[in-house]
């Protein structure tokens, strides 16, 4: 019954504190098809070494066994940071089981004391493997069971570990089945009970752990925080960020009728400015830089034709040398023969 209420899913990582001899360690390993991984826990070296046999003639394949005190176990170990289910069957009374008789001895002077002293003493040992069970911090369910029927030893302890473990709520196992807890008990609807009485059975007890869900959603809620100081250091916080995107849209798009008329205004008188000038003072400066540019090019001008006055006149009186030279030239040569024909 307590692996059924546990219900691991398949590949999952759980523990089972107080493992041998091994029967709700095979139970758990089928609900979980021989997958994932269970850790089980026994101080009894005798006892773990019989669940070695018997685990492994069941052939469950996925089960490490140590042999230690389940209260040494450090919660913050990283292979046990995937540990999400929890089993614990701890060392009770054994009053549920019927053939031990333990209410023979009940009215028997002494051995009441005694008796007392003992399941005081086993409610101790339990309310503390229980709180440090609950210290795993991936755990999510948590099974805790008992064979025997005395209250000290189930709803008082369960009361007990609620009040000491506000992330934990307790779950209702089996809603089917009718028999529930003590009557007058603070717990007792949410808890699962079995006896010789009632269901023909050995006495039993079940309890189901849960970490709250409201516990996510505020480890969400404080991420979301977190996440919106960060987004009122990059992007400002909602209320900031509509008054500035409204301001923003009233400024840029339609702002008010006079501050966008003078905005208009003021960029159509610029915006000329920059091309043509301001009529009076920027066409003034336009018309001195003109007219200074006007007479440096008259000036050039001026010089180009004189350069080409003179290039000319050089041209002309090299036309003329040309020219007077083949003159001068055949005239000798007239001379020249006149004188020729007067000496013959």
């Amino acid at each position: 019954m307590p692996a059924q209420v546990l219900s691991p899913t398949h590949g999952s990582h759980v523990i089972d504190a107080c493992a041998a001899p091994g029967n709700k360690t095979t139970h758990l390993a089928s609900i979980m098809k021989n997958t994932g991984k269970i850790f089980a826990f026994d101080l009894d070296a005798k006892r773990l070494g019989t669940m070695g046999g018997l685990t492994m003639k069941a052939g469950v394949m996925n089960t490490q066994l140590h042999n230690q005190d389940f209260l040494k176990t450090d919660p913050n170990d990283p292979k046990y940071k995937k540990v999400e289910y929890i089993l614990v069957d701890p060392s009770c009374s054994g009053s549920g089981i019927v053939n031990r008789k333990d209410y023979l001895t009940e009215n028997s002077g002494d051995e009441t004391s005694k008796s007392k002293e003992r399941i005081e003493a086993l409610a101790r040992f339990q309310l503390t493997i229980l709180k440090h069970a609950l210290k795993f911090p991936s755990v999510k369910r948590l099974v805790y069971s008992t064979c025997s029927v005395h209250v000290e030893e189930n709803e008082e302890v369960v009361e007990k570990v609620l009040e000491q473990n506000t992330d934990f709520v307790l779950g209702k196992p089996l809603p089917s089945w009718a028999h529930r807890g003590v009557e007058g008990s603070k717990v007792g609807e949410y808890c699962l009970r079995a006896s010789p009485e009632q269901d023909k059975t050995n006495g039993f007890f079940v309890a189901l752990f849960e970490r709250k869900v409201a516990e996510v959603k505020g480890q969400n809620t404080d991420n979301k925080a977190t996440d919106s100081s960060e987004l009122d250091i990059e992007k400002g916080s909602p209320e900031t960020v509509k008054s500035q995107s409204t301001d923003s849209k009233a400024t840029i798009e339609k702002g008010s009728p006079e501050t966008v008329k003078s905005q208009s205004t003021d960029s159509k008188a610029t915006e000329p400015g920059i091309e043509k000038g301001i009529p009076e003072t920027v066409q003034t400066s336009c018309d001195s830089e003109l007219r200074s540019s006007q007479g440096q090019t008259g000036g050039r001008k001026k010089k180009k034709k004189r350069k080409l006055a003179e290039s000319q006149g050089q041209n002309g009186n090299s036309k003329q040398t040309k020219l007077t030279e083949p003159t001068k030239t055949s005239t000798g040569n007239k001379k020249n023969k006149k004188l020729r024909k007067k000496m013959d």
